[in-house]
């Protein structure tokens, strides 16, 4: 969501004054907090005194009940008179305990032994009454002293009974620290009160949350001095308490006041505060919004304009009706979008020059960046190798150029350094695997702190031209051994006929059964393939015009087929045709189209004598905005390497066994087909067949 000029200035001024408000209650609240915790404590010492004044207090007058019991004669005599029944024991005892006002109360002999024990509820009783508070007694010397028994705390004091300096027996009087007693004491110090002896045994307080977290805090306040302060929470209150050992005993009192209630008048006053505070808030927020709207109305008509030059509209403009800062700014701002708008317009001609230049590039152009990665190519690069654009943007430059491109110049490195390279021929990789020659030009790219941004590609498309220089020199090489040729075959042609004449005359009159009769047949085999020989010779040297007439491509094939299709089956080659719908018709010399179709039907039944596929096509291309008529022958043999691909047009190279073949069937095909202005292309794959393409001008 998107918040407005005016709403962040709304928004901003309003988290100023909250800032400044939270700010001042923070600091008020941790100061107002830090007074009362300190007078809280304060309060805990103070109480700590009464209490321990008012223990003091109580045992002195626990001690002055206990020696006037003590004194009383018919006591010191019931004491030491040891046949008295128990029942007169403890009713004396009882009245003893109720004049004084104790929980319980023990009288003993002058050894210790228990001559009665009562108590206020038979709960109160304790059942094992401390021997040696009963032996300290009887020492003479007065007791003082804090019981923690199964029925409960008791604050004791022990004397003896004397008849002069003859001690006669024991009296121990307690005193039950119980929940009023404690809640007496609470009143009087205005803190809450704990008694701890492992559990909490007493309490002004109830529950689990005191028990867990009274006994924890109190085991860790065992091991300072001190009686330090601490501060726990109980039941969602938070307490300041203070701990000391219970009068000379292992028990520990816990003085506790409730923070919270301190704080409460302090927080009322707060929430007024912050009422009165947010009034002053809503008024702030109403002038800020009605000032920040009028403030950002001219803000938002620049926006506005802003919005619609980005979407290309830069006819608008802005209107300002102040007259200050603001209506300057619109005037710069419409001024700015006239500059922006010849600028595009400017920047889109250029670009879309820039763009014509390199879509009507004849030769491809690679754009690298400065780790050898494809960035940008032209139509023709993506001609030329056979790859979509996309299909190169990003990939490295070996993928065209393989891993050693322009290693022979000294690598990219060289045009970081030196000046560009310029007409050098390399090879290209076409995305079939197949290898282009161009004459490339490179160049580093560098933007204005001549630093090398990436590099510049330019080549040129050599196939053509490698072809041409191909057909010129094996139209030399052919031209050169035509000539010699028909010197040749003129000299030899003259006594090869005699030989040939008088063998043939020889081999008709001399008898089957002679001894010279199957000399006489060989001479004239023999003769015949020289006079063969040198008919071809003859032929290969003749460079005249051939004698044209229309030809209908289909007829020639199938004329030649009724030939080819007898020893094709005898081979078991199968033997397929596929002509084109509307078969071209051409300006050819019949005779040497049905030579050509013958030479290369039957080089290709050779190459499969095994069996295998024959398939003869027609149709039409167009190659160098010229039209030719297409007759293709392919077979599945076993291919022609690629290292002789070069050399099967020469004459005389073959690749049969000695005596099969002359080495002159292709170079007079590729002859035949130059005399027609036509091309021949070969496609072959080791282990998979070799495809013949004749193309003829129509």
């Amino acid at each position: 969501m998107r918040i407005r000029l005016s709403q962040k200035l709304t928004l901003a001024i309003c988290f100023l004054v909250i800032g400044l408000m939270g700010a001042a209650t923070v600091i008020t609240d941790k100061t107002t907090v830090r007074a009362i915790e300190e007078k809280v404590r304060t309060d805990l010492r103070t109480a700590q005194g009464l209490f321990e004044r008012f223990q003091r207090m109580r045992f002195e007058e626990l001690m002055a009940y206990n020696h006037v019991i003590s004194s009383l004669p018919y006591l010191k005599a019931a004491v030491s008179t040891a046949d008295l029944d128990p029942a007169t024991m403890i009713h004396l005892a009882e009245q003893a305990r109720e004049n004084v006002g104790s929980d319980f109360l023990i009288f003993t002999d002058n050894k210790g032994k228990i001559l009665a024990m009562v108590a206020k509820r038979p709960s109160l009783k304790p059942e094992n009454p401390e021997k040696e508070t009963i032996i300290h007694a009887l020492t003479g010397e007065d007791y003082e002293g804090v019981w923690a028994t199964p029925q409960g705390v008791f604050l004791v004091v022990a004397s003896a009974f004397k008849f002069g300096d003859e001690i006669v027996g024991g009296l121990v009087t307690g005193f039950a620290v119980d929940r009023h007693w404690i809640t007496s004491l609470e009143s009087m110090t205005n803190a809450q009160l704990a008694v701890m002896g492992g559990n909490v045994l007493v309490s002004t307080l109830s529950g689990a949350p005191l028990f867990i977290n009274l006994r924890k805090e109190i085991e860790s306040q065992e091991s300072v001095t001190g009686n330090d302060i601490f501060k726990e929470e109980i039941g969602n209150e938070e307490f300041l308490g203070i701990s000391a050992p219970f009068y000379r005993s292992s028990l520990r009192y816990v003085l506790m006041r409730s923070l919270g209630h301190e704080l409460l008048f302090y927080e009322q006053l707060k929430f007024r505060l912050i009422t009165v505070s947010l009034g002053i808030l809503l008024v702030v927020l109403i002038f800020t919004v009605f000032y920040s709207r009028k403030l950002t109305e001219p803000l938002e008509a620049l926006l506005e304009g802003t919005k619609r030059i980005a979407r290309g509209d830069f006819s608008s403009r802005v209107k300002a009706k102040s007259h200050d800062e603001i209506r300057d700014l619109a005037q710069a701002f419409n001024q700015m979008t006239d500059d922006l708008k010849n600028s595009r317009e400017q920047l889109i001609e250029s670009k879309e020059f820039a763009e014509n230049v390199i879509r009507s590039m004849i030769d491809t152009l690679i754009v690298l960046d400065r780790d050898r990665k494809i960035t940008r190519v032209n139509q023709a690069a993506c001609r030329l190798l056979g790859y979509q654009e996309k299909e190169l943007i990003g990939q490295p430059m070996s993928l065209v150029g393989g891993n050693d491109f322009l290693a022979a110049e000294g690598g990219f490195e060289a045009l970081i350094f030196e000046t560009a390279i310029s007409q050098v021929e390399k090879i290209y990789h076409r995305k079939d695997g197949k290898e282009v020659p161009v004459f490339l030009s490179a160049s580093a790219m560098r933007n204005n702190k001549h630093e090398v941004e990436g590099f510049v590609l330019v080549a040129q498309d050599m196939t053509e031209r490698k072809r041409i220089e191909a057909m010129a020199i094996q139209s030399e090489k052919m031209a050169s051994v035509g000539q010699m040729f028909s010197g040749i075959a003129h000299e030899i042609n003259t006594p090869v006929g005699v030989i040939l004449g008088f063998a043939e005359n020889l081999v008709d009159k001399v008898p089957e059964d002679h001894v010279y009769s199957k000399g006489m047949k060989v001479i004239f085999r023999e003769a015949k393939r020289c006079k063969d020989f040198i008919d071809s010779l003859l032929e290969f040297s003749r460079k005249e015009a051939p004698e044209k007439t229309e030809v209908n491509l289909r007829q020639a094939i199938e004329s030649i087929l009724a030939l080819v299709r007898p020893e094709a089956k005898g081979q078991q080659v199968e033997v397929v045709c596929e002509f084109d719908e509307n078969p071209p018709v051409i300006q050819a010399n019949y005779t040497h189209i049905e030579q050509i179709i013958m030479n290369l039907s039957k080089n290709a039944l050779d190459s499969m004598p095994a069996g295998g596929r024959l398939t003869i096509k027609t149709g039409q291309k167009m190659r160098a905005r010229k039209k030719y008529a297409e007759i293709s022958i392919q077979d599945t043999g076993s291919g022609i390497p690629f290292e002789i691909q070069k050399k099967i047009f020469d004459p005389f190279f073959t690749t049969k066994e000695s005596g099969k073949g002359t080495g002159l069937g292709l170079s007079l095909i590729y002859d035949l087909v130059q005399r027609h202005e036509g091309k021949i292309e070969l496609e072959s794959q080791m282990g998979k067949g070799t495809t013949f393409r004749v193309l003829l001008p129509f």
